[in-house]
C-alpha cells in the first residue's frame, strides 16, 4: 500500500553516499564489477522538486523510485536508499553463506573446474518465462517485411497502488490497428506488466496479414472495387477484434472512473494517500493534495527565507506531535503564495502565525500573519 508518509520535502534519511554504497552492494550480489550501464538513473521534475526511478539492469532490470528532493543529486541518493533497502535481505542471504563456499562459486564462474567423474548433461534452458515483448517484435518484423524503427512499439507504465499496468501502442502497424492501444493486467512488477500488455497484443496482431508487393496490392483493390464482392475473412475478423479491444478499453475507463469516485469520498490518512496517487499519476500537475494538521493558528519564527525563489522554512514555537516532524527536524516549509496581500519576502528571526498542513510533500504552512 502506498504511504504518503514516507516522502517529505527534505526526503529520506541519507548518509550522502547511497549510490556508492550501492554500488558496493551490487558488487557483492553480482560478484563482478558494475559497469555504467548496470545502473541507470532517469530524474523528472515535479514544480521545484525532482524524483530519480532507479533501472538496475545488473538485477533482471529491476526499477525503484526515489522520494521527492530539492536537488538532481538528492533524487538519485534517495533511489539508491530504495534499492538497498529492497535488497538487503538478499546480500544478508548472501553474507550469510560459509566464504569457502562464495569463493568456490566464484571461481567456478571464473575458471571452470575439471570434474573428477562425468555427469549427466542439464536440460538445456526454455528460455524466459514470459518472452511475449520478443515474440511480439518478431510478428511485427514479419507483418512490416522490416525492422523495427526506435519508438515504433511504446509500452506506458502507470502504478496502480503495490502494482503495475502497462498501455501498448504501435503506430508501424497498417490502417486502424496504428490507432488502437492494448492494455495488460496488474503485476507486480513494470516489466511483467509490459509483457502482459504484450501479450494482449500478440493475439491481435497474429491476424494481420503481412504487407503485400504493390501489384498483389492493386489487383486486390480492384477486386473489392466491384460490386457485390464480399469483405475478405481477414478484414472481417479485424473488425470483430477492434470492437473488443474498444469494448475492453470502454471497461478499463469505467473501473479507473469508479475508483477515482470512491478516493473521492474516502476520509483521513487514506484519503490522503489516495489522492496523492491520483496526483502522481496525472503528471504531478497543480497543487498535491493536503492535510489539514492545525486548522487554529500557530505562533513560530521565520528560520530560513530564500530571495530569489520566495520561499523558506517557519519552526513552530511548541512540538505539532505529527509524524511530518521527522523531516527537516521539524521545519514547516512556506511560499510567497501563503503570505499576507502586499507581502513578499520574510526576514530570518521574524515572528509569525499560520495554520499547518500535510503533503506527499511534507508539512507546509498557509494563511501566514505577521506578529
Amino acid at each position: 500500500m502506498f504511504n504518503a508518509g514516507n516522502m517529505g520535502k527534505g526526503g529520506g534519511k541519507g548518509n550522502g553516499d547511497a549510490k556508492s554504497m550501492l554500488n558496493q552492494m551490487l558488487q557483492k550480489l553480482c560478484a563482478r564489477p558494475i559497469a555504467k550501464t548496470d545502473v541507470v538513473y532517469t530524474t523528472n521534475q515535479f514544480d521545484t522538486q525532482y524524483q530519480a526511478i532507479l533501472k538496475l539492469h545488473c538485477l533482471e532490470g529491476k526499477e525503484y523510485a526515489g522520494h521527492l528532493m530539492s536537488s538532481l543529486k538528492e533524487a538519485e541518493k534517495s533511489a539508491a536508499e530504495q534499492a538497498m533497502a529492497a535488497n538487503a535481505p538478499l546480500l544478508a542471504q548472501l553474507q550469510q553463506q560459509p566464504k569457502g563456499a562464495q569463493q568456490q562459486k566464484r571461481a567456478a564462474s571464473a575458471t571452470p573446474a575439471q570434474p573428477a567423474a562425468k555427469k549427466p548433461k542439464a536440460p538445456k534452458s526454455e528460455g524466459p518465462a514470459l518472452p511475449h515483448k520478443t515474440d511480439l517484435n518478431n510478428a511485427l518484423a514479419k507483418i512490416l517485411r522490416r525492422s523495427l524503427i526506435k519508438g515504433e512499439v511504446e509500452y506506458i507504465c502507470n502504478s496502480v497502488g503495490e502494482f503495475f499496468q502497462a498501455t501498448l501502442q504501435i503506430s508501424c502497424l497498417p490502417d486502424m490497428w496504428s490507432g488502437k492501444a492494448w492494455a495488460g493486467e496488474l503485476k507486480p512488477t513494470k516489466g511483467e506488466a509490459e509483457q502482459s500488455a504484450a501479450e494482449q497484443a500478440l493475439s491481435d496482431v497474429a491476424n494481420i496479414p503481412a504487407a503485400e508487393k504493390p501489384a498483389k496490392a492493386k489487383k486486390e483493390k480492384a477486386a473489392s472495387a466491384e460490386p457485390g464482392t464480399k469483405k475478405p475473412k481477414a478484414e472481417k475478423k479485424q473488425e470483430q477484434q477492434a470492437s473488443k479491444q474498444e469494448k475492453a478499453l470502454k471497461e478499463i475507463n469505467e473501473l479507473m472512473n469508479s475508483w477515482t469516485e470512491q478516493v473521492s469520498k474516502q476520509t483521513g490518512e487514506q484519503n490522503l494517500a489516495s489522492k496523492m496517487l491520483l496526483w502522481m499519476m496525472e503528471g504531478g500537475k497543480g497543487k498535491p493534495p493536503r492535510e489539514i494538521v492545525r486548522a487554529q493558528p500557530i505562533s513560530g519564527t521565520v528560520v530560513q527565507w530564500k530571495e530569489k525563489t520566495k520561499n523558506g522554512y517557519l519552526k513552530p514555537d511548541a512540538p505539532l506531535n505529527h509524524e511530518g516532524e521527522e523531516f527537516k527536524e521539524g521545519k514547516v516549509w512556506v511560499g510567497k503564495k501563503d503570505l499576507p496581500e502586499g507581502i513578499e519576502d520574510l526576514v530570518e528571526g521574524m515572528k509569525v502565525k499560520f495554520k499547518v498542513y500535510y503533503d506527499p510533500q511534507g508539512l507546509g504552512a498557509t494563511d501566514v500573519t505577521l506578529v
